[in-house]
């Protein structure tokens, strides 16, 4: 029995989510000071007259409410998509660790697999099957891809 069939655009996205995985704190917290930051000014009616509604706020209050609502999704989707790159990082041998911390937290922009088995003393094949496998098994935790 073989690894489950990745999509290519899934893929993608997965090695995406590997790129992004050691900034997503900053980005998390990003959101958060954006979000304090934005609601935190003064509501002021800016109404001079010609105004076609008697209370200007209660369509602000829902568009804050939106805003704030669609932040903390956003928050609680990179929160998971964390803890199931750590749950993965942690159930894999050190091989196939130094292989995603090599491609993926610790880029080498001009590195082939060819490349990469030559940094790590393994074969082009040993490489690209052991970044299949942990892509695999992630996109499964993702519940992206079936097994």
């Amino acid at each position: 029995m073989g690894l489950a069939r990745v999509d290519y655009g899934i893929y993608k996205h997965i090695e995406s989510l590997l790129r992004q995985y050691p900034h997503m704190d900053k980005e998390i917290e990003e959101i958060i000071a954006d979000e304090q930051f934005a609601f935190r000014q003064e509501n002021t009616d800016e109404n001079i007259g010609g105004g076609h509604s008697p209370n200007p706020q209660a369509t602000e209050n829902k568009l804050i409410g939106v805003l704030m609502l669609e932040n903390q999704r956003s928050i609680r989707q990179l929160r998971n998509y964390q803890l199931q790159i750590q749950r993965t990082w942690d159930e894999s041998d050190n091989e196939t660790r130094d292989v995603i911390e090599a491609i993926y937290l610790h880029p080498h922009p001009n590195l082939s697999l060819l490349g990469f088995g030559q940094l790590l003393h393994m074969d082009k094949s040993k490489v690209s099957r052991l970044r299949r496998k942990f892509i695999t098994c992630l996109g499964v935790k993702l519940g992206w891809v079936r097994e």
